[in-house]
């Protein structure tokens, strides 16, 4: 898999989780 196509995938799926655990 390309890594160019990959970054923004593991951006979105991260943002979330990153956002949650702030609101904790």
């Amino acid at each position: 898999m390309n890594k160019v196509k990959l970054l923004p995938v593991y951006l979105v799926l991260q943002a979330p989780i990153i956002l949650y655990k702030r609101w904790l």
